[in-house]
């Protein structure tokens, strides 16, 4: 895998995926280079001024005992996230059980189509105004969800300070500490495979609410803030 082992952050209809490339670290991974429209139609950036104000406080405890994932994995994860976006001054997220849950599922069936292709197979479920970052890999022994939210975040170091652009490079990291982002959910899928390719398939997939990584006017400015002192 390269040394960019990369996850796949997404803004949801404002993107389009222009291929896949296949990667090696320590295990194989595959990712989108995606790119985004110049202009947003005004609906889009309203819907997401207007969710940005939202404070959600339902956890949607309902869909706890649903879910497959390792409570520790999630709570590591969120744990995690919100030390890293204290670093940058913005505040921490709270754990959505339903996103939880809905990650899971896709997470699912990413595992399944990476089984039936023989090939690690990832693309973003287009979930309209939800972020997602999506990890996909064989043999993943560090696929912790402290492992997952660092890794993410390690993209910082080629972020640049100065622009108001989403950069593919980096749009794991923005998303991770968007500021008007208030919600999280994490899960992930293990499934074993005995291709001649793939082994033991592990798919993370984490969605955010609202969404990040949308430029419009100032808001990577407003919103991806440097490390504070």
């Amino acid at each position: 895998m390269s040394r960019r082992y990369k996850t796949f952050p997404r803004l949801v209809f404002v993107f389009y995926i222009l291929k896949i490339l296949k990667i090696q670290i320590a295990f194989s991974s595959t990712f989108p280079e995606i790119d985004l429209p110049k202009e947003y139609p005004s609906s889009f950036i309203d819907e997401v001024q207007k969710s940005s104000k939202i404070v959600r406080r339902s956890l949607n405890d309902d869909f706890k005992d649903k879910l497959e994932t390792p409570m520790s994995f999630i709570d590591e994860h969120l744990t995690t996230t919100n030390e890293l976006r204290a670093k940058h001054g913005v505040p921490a997220l709270e754990v959505d059980y339903k996103l939880c849950f809905e990650a899971e599922e896709y997470a699912k069936v990413l595992a399944q189509k990476s089984r039936d292709a023989n090939k690690i197979t990832v693309t973003h479920s287009f979930k309209y105004l939800t972020g997602e970052n999506i990890l996909g890999g064989q043999n993943i022994a560090k696929a912790t969800g402290k492992f997952t939210a660092e890794h993410w975040y390690n993209e910082s170091q080629f972020h640049v300070w100065t622009e108001n652009v989403f950069n593919p490079k980096t749009g794991h990291f923005t998303q991770l500490i968007w500021k008007e982002t208030k919600n999280l959910g994490v899960a992930q899928a293990n499934l074993p495979s005995t291709g001649a390719a793939v082994k033991n398939i592990t798919i993370v997939v984490a969605r955010y609410i609202p969404v990040g990584n949308w430029a419009y006017k100032s808001s990577f400015k407003e919103n991806v803030l440097p490390v504070v002192g």
